[in-house]
């Protein structure tokens, strides 16, 4: 059963890398694999979710993103509730919210991560991210000035902070 869904998920990726647009193809693929429900999952629904912010930024129709966003968002739903203290997952859902614009979801995910992880600068960094794309650089400055004072020698921190703070 894992070798079968190693090899089905790698087919996905293939059919993925080889036409992105072939977006049901990749889909049924994904499907197999998750009914196969191994160990491998939870890496398959980091790979459709990274899959899908591929077809949510291209120019395939509306209904074929809606179509890929919402498989991944339940797959990764799905992930945050069997590991719910992982911030793992909680980081590829927030992602694939901020990618199809849905800020308040997004942001309602990382501070949930952040609550499970308080010291990780790269959740912080994230929060960052949703803020500026929601217009509050604030808040913004916020996340980033947290993420400088756990570590004031991380380059990204020092970085992300005044990059934000010329933001503001």
């Amino acid at each position: 059963k894992p070798l079968r869904a190693s090899r089905t998920l790698l087919n996905a990726l293939k059919i993925a890398s080889a036409d992105a647009k072939k977006v049901d193809d990749v889909l049924g693929e994904f499907d197999k694999v998750f009914a196969l429900n191994t160990f491998g999952t939870g890496e398959a629904r980091e790979q459709l979710a990274s899959y899908t912010n591929g077809v949510v930024a291209s120019d395939l129709p509306q209904e074929v993103k809606l179509k890929a966003f919402q498989k991944a968002v339940s797959g990764l739903e799905s992930q945050v509730a069997e590991n719910s203290l992982d911030p793992r997952g909680h980081l590829f859902l927030a992602s694939t919210y901020m990618r199809a614009g849905q800020l308040d979801n997004a942001l309602a995910v990382l501070n949930k991560a952040r609550e499970l992880s308080p010291t990780r600068p790269h959740i912080l960094f994230l929060l960052a991210d949703a803020y500026i794309s929601k217009g509050d650089n604030a808040k913004a400055l916020e996340a980033v000035e947290k993420a400088y004072n756990l570590d004031k020698y991380y380059p990204d921190a020092v970085r992300n902070l005044a990059v934000v703070a010329i933001l503001n």
